[in-house]
């Protein structure tokens, strides 16, 4: 090692150095860190020492000290350390060695640091990333570029290029991150191509809607499901954020069909109903730990644009769903693998062995050194309902097409996500053994052209390909705890005959639906009028239509994507006798929910009045009626009729006034009314019954409820401590909540149009 150290410091030889420079560096063996290029002044006082010790022990002479002290030098200048090998991933190495031992120690080398890196992949994803960046950039090479080296086999499987590109190779870059999710191994890490761009410390990279799985996660914590109804409509719910990104808007969609499809206003929908903190709080527990949320309404416009991410925690938060929602890897040797909060780092060491062949740490073992840790941070029900919801091939069709890059013969789970601003695209997706990532972006803020995610995801595909090639192929296997059933697509609810699309879907256990679906109903339409049918409608006229259900703020959009509407108005008749008739029925009124005893008000009367009946019959048309009480013998004016009693009757009736008189002549009047004797039902999704809730973790939750009517329901309404604070007429049914300490009684109350009344209760415990 002296020669080394001759040659490094003075550019010659050891058989070469003088007595001055020989003394130098015998002080830069005592102390390494004190060497002549970090330290010049400390090492020439050091030498000094050295030279007056060799004086003291009549080693040298005093005219060799004079002349050794006396001596200038000068040193070589300092080179560079030139890492051609995984240079991203070599730094990765330095720095965990570090964490270890001291890292001058292990610069000064001699030590054997195996790795976990796969030098094959990490090869062909290196030459694979530049070939892709080369084909978008050069519009005459939408496939396979000639010059693609013999060896670069994964290129082979890149998809061709569809969009063409006005970026130059200087503008665009790439990262790539290949990792076994289940012990945290990194096995590729390519930085790029000639950018230079780094994946560990990619500067200011926006996430964009890559991070929407974390949103419906944190969803799924609060009854919600894959099948849950969402609405992609036009909404202003954060300001400036109205429209999707493509312009285009697809009205009721399940959760799933929103989440692969890359439909953003239901994500924001959903985010404006959680607390925003815990939804991003959630998405650093699950290794996101750096991410960077803009603050106030920026922490909404995160999946548009804002904030911070790197590809390689990025790959580590998907990897919790890939191995049912375990978070794996090492943690700083200076940490307690019992601290919850500490941070865990993928995996880049197997052993350190010095070169006597003592083995300093050995990862590959999992020995207490080595401090590698996996920390369950979500259910494994949760995590399996994202990864089927990624696994979905057939469900992003919409957006994607078929085929498309994200299907690659075998089940992997998958999502593309990208910025507003279109400097950033991502694919991440993974196998229940390996997760693959990739970043392709520009640093260029003069370009103006948007990037297709398709370019990142392609070369995805052509990297999971690979580095699966000799893998068995596995599925992914649900946890304890999920059931599947058969729901009516996009409601989510239980099937009924109107429904036109049935699915099936996986729910947690306790989670299923339990209402039939009413997004989609049959109404009775008059066919020559096109409205709604009455009882006085010729039933040779009648027609049984099946009309979706809108909400009143989807209304817009039904008319503008051109879904048939509901009718407002019934068929144009004088169903209103006027005051002088003498068979009258003036409450009820026509069309109006009833419910219980219903007091029959109105008039029966008439010269030579002999009795008058009321009947009632089920349905729009009925074929047999059913008399109320007795017939009366004594006429009424404006009073009383009768009292009828529906408790046993439930849906459209038909009620009818008879007025007889001695000459066996009548008169009669007859109107249409809705019984409803079924109270809503209402069920307190989140919180729980006397569930703790931390404010420190919490500025404001959304409290989180399901409301169904068999028929028509007016309003919701919920109280906090007694005192109203809000009102919703239609769905979802949710209120944000700013968290004070104590204990506070939650009673949300239900209506229908009937009258029918349900209550749900709920105590919050709120803690600092």
């Amino acid at each position: 090692g002296v020669d080394a150290a001759a040659r490094t410091y003075f550019g010659k030889s050891a058989t070469k150095l003088s007595l001055a420079e020989a003394a130098i560096l015998a002080a830069t063996a005592e102390s390494p860190s004190l060497n002549p290029i970090d330290a010049p002044l400390a090492v020439l006082e050091t030498r000094d020492k050295i030279l007056q010790e060799m004086f003291n022990q009549d080693m040298i002479s005093s005219t060799q000290l004079r002349q050794a002290l006396k001596e200038e030098h000068t040193f070589q200048p300092p080179q560079e350390l030139t890492i051609d090998i995984a240079p991203e991933f070599t730094r990765l190495v330095l720095e965990q060695t570090g964490e270890y031992f001291p890292l001058d120690r292990v610069l000064r080398g001699g030590l054997k640091i195996v790795t976990t890196l796969d030098y094959d992949l990490q090869l062909q994803a290196g030459c694979t990333a530049s070939t892709q960046i080369a084909r978008i950039t050069n519009s005459s090479e939408k496939d396979l570029p000639e010059q693609v080296s013999e060896d670069c086999e994964m290129a082979r499987l890149l998809p061709s290029i569809q969009q063409d590109s006005s970026l130059s190779n200087s503008a665009l870059a790439s990262s790539v991150v290949v990792l076994d999710p289940n012990n945290g191994q990194i096995l590729a890490l390519v930085g790029g191509d000639e950018s230079g761009v780094d994946p560990t410390r990619l500067p200011g990279r926006q996430p964009g809607s890559i991070l929407t799985p974390f949103i419906y996660l944190t969803s799924f914590t609060r009854g919600l499901s894959p099948a849950t109804l969402l609405w992609d409509i036009p909404a202003n719910l954060v300001e400036g954020l109205t429209d999707n990104q493509n312009s285009l808007f697809h009205g009721p969609v399940s959760l799933r069909t929103a989440l692969v499809n890359d439909y953003l206003t239901p994500a924001i929908q959903i985010l404006t109903q959680m607390d925003p903190d815990q939804v991003w709080h959630t998405a650093q527990q699950l290794g996101l730990r750096n991410l960077q949320v803009p603050p106030g309404e920026g922490a909404y416009r995160l999946p548009f644009s804002g904030g911070e991410a790197t590809l390689l925690e990025i790959s580590q938060a998907y990897g919790v769903f890939a191995s049912q929602g375990i978070l794996a890897g090492s943690i700083h040797n200076s940490a307690s693998p019992d601290n919850g909060n500490a941070p865990i780092n993928p995996q880049v060491i197997s052993n350190v062995i010095e070169t006597t062949g003592e083995e300093w740490l050995n990862c590959a073992g999992q020995i207490t050194e080595c401090r590698t840790i996996k920390r369950p941070v979500i259910s494994p029900q949760l995590a399996y309902l994202v990864t089927n919801i990624l696994s979905d091939e057939t469900a992003r069709w919409p957006s994607l097409g078929h085929p498309n890059p994200l299907e690659v013969g075998r089940p992997v789970a998958g999502k593309i996500g990208s910025t507003s601003t279109g400097e950033d695209t991502w694919t991440v997706g993974y196998t229940p053994d390996l997760v693959t990532a990739v970043w392709i972006g520009t640093d260029d803020p003069n370009q103006d052209s948007t990037i297709p995610p398709t370019w990142s995801a392609g070369l995805w595909h052509a990297i999971i390909q690979y580095a699966t090639r000799e893998r068995p192929t596995e599925e992914f296997s649900p946890p304890p705890g999920i059931t599947e059933l058969q729901v009516c697509d996009p409601s989510g609810l239980l099937p009924t005959e109107e429904c036109p699309n049935l699915v099936d879907e996986v729910f947690i256990i306790g989670n299923e639906p339990t209402q039939t679906d009413h997004l989609f109903q049959t109404f009775l339409i008059n066919r020559e009028t096109g409205r709604l049918a009455t009882i006085f409608t010729s039933p040779a006229l009648i027609d049984e239509e099946v009309f979706m259900v809108v909400p009143p703020e989807a209304e817009d959009w039904a008319r503008d994507a051109k879904i048939a509407t509901i009718p407002e108005a019934y068929d144009v008749l004088d169903v209103s006798p006027s005051q002088s008739s003498n068979a009258r029925i003036a409450s009820p009124s026509m069309f109006s929910n009833v419910k219980g005893s219903v007091p029959i008000m109105g008039r029966a009367t008439g010269e030579d009045f002999s009795f008058y009946r009321l009947q009632i019959g089920a349905g729009l048309n009925p074929l047999s009626w059913l008399q109320i009480g007795e017939d009366v013998h004594k006429p009424v004016q404006n009073g009383q009729l009768g009292v009828w009693d529906t408790t046993e009757l439930n849906g459209l009736h038909a009620l009818q006034l008879i007025v007889a008189y001695d000459d066996d002549s009548v008169e009669s009047t007859i109107i249409q009314v809705t019984i409803d004797n079924q109270a809503p039902k209402v069920v307190i999704r989140y919180p729980d019954v006397g569930q703790v809730l931390l404010i420190s973790d919490h500025r404001e939750i959304t409290i989180q409820t399901e409301v169904s009517d068999d028929m028509d329901l007016a309003e919701v309404e919920f109280f906090i401590d007694g005192e109203l604070v809000s009102t919703l007429t239609s769905p979802p049914f949710a209120i944000p909540w700013r968290l004070k300490v104590g204990e506070h009684i939650l009673r949300v109350r239900a209506t229908d149009k009937a009258g029918n009344i349900s209550e749900a209760k709920s105590k919050i415990i709120v803690e600092r």
